[in-house]
């Protein structure tokens, strides 16, 4: 891969007694690509390794944080997916249709110029599409609950409310646990 984000992995891997919460996008296969972000959508790991096992990849995504979503560029989504979600008590995403290649290559495009990445190969590409077209079904949710904290003047760990509407839970009822 040209650019490796393993050294965007923090040294500060959650925040005070919460562990950070991630939005992660899984391109199983041969080579498995696997695209971790925050709930900002911040790269903390982007990339691609030959042979990766499922305990690979979850020993990964644990190193650096609690998954919320592990996302699927198709659909339905691979039982590799399934599984590694399942694992991590995660949600589930897949589009309700394989993501085309004209739309995952204006995805990425667009968030490796903001983000300085160089280049990515096929399967880390796959995985930063996933993942973004994950945030992007959420993000409206997660704009809901920043408003409302600020609104409210509560002081809740965004990520952990975050967190809780992404898995089902009203902003109210998120914000008041």
């Amino acid at each position: 891969m040209g650019q490796d984000l393993n050294l965007v992995k923090s040294k500060a891997r959650s925040h005070g007694r919460f562990k950070r919460k991630l939005i992660v996008g899984i391109d199983p296969g041969t080579t498995c690509g696997l695209a971790v972000l925050d709930l900002d959508s911040r790269p903390i790991l982007i990339e691609s390794s030959k042979g990766t096992t499922r305990e690979t990849v979850i020993h990964k995504i644990s190193e650096v944080g609690d998954a919320i979503i592990v996302a699927s560029d198709v659909s339905p989504p691979p039982d590799f997916v399934r599984k590694v979600a399942s694992s991590l008590n995660a949600i589930i995403f897949a589009p309700e249709a394989a993501i085309e290649s004209t739309e995952k290559h204006l995805i990425v495009q667009d968030y490796a110029a903001q983000h300085g990445i160089k280049s990515l190969d096929p399967h880390s590409h796959d995985a930063l599409a996933a993942a973004l077209k994950a945030f992007r079904n959420y993000s409206v949710k997660f704009k809901q609950v920043e408003a409302s904290v600020r609104t409210l003047g509560k002081q809740v760990p965004l990520d952990e409310a975050k967190a809780l509407v992404a898995r089902g839970y009203t902003i109210k009822r998120a914000l008041d646990l």
